[in-house]
């Protein structure tokens, strides 16, 4: 499930699993904690999520944890 201020804000659907993100598999919390690193914060990233059933192609820009967003 995805959660959290750092999130995409697109991924912040409650149910949501974050299946993949800028290719890379994600199993864990732990393994998008590794991935979101200063080169991938506020660039356009290719993610696959399970909504619902339905597995979507989404392209998501992540944003720091501490960002506020209006």
């Amino acid at each position: 499930m995805i959660s959290g201020a750092g999130a995409p804000k697109r991924l912040r659907r409650r149910g949501d699993i974050l299946l993949s993100l800028d290719g890379v598999a994600i199993g864990g919390s732990d393994d998008l904690a590794r991935l979101l690193n200063r080169d991938r914060i506020g660039r356009r990233l290719p993610a696959t999520v399970l909504r619902k059933g339905e597995v979507l192609q989404l392209k998501v820009t992540a944003a720091d944890a501490g960002e506020r967003r209006s």
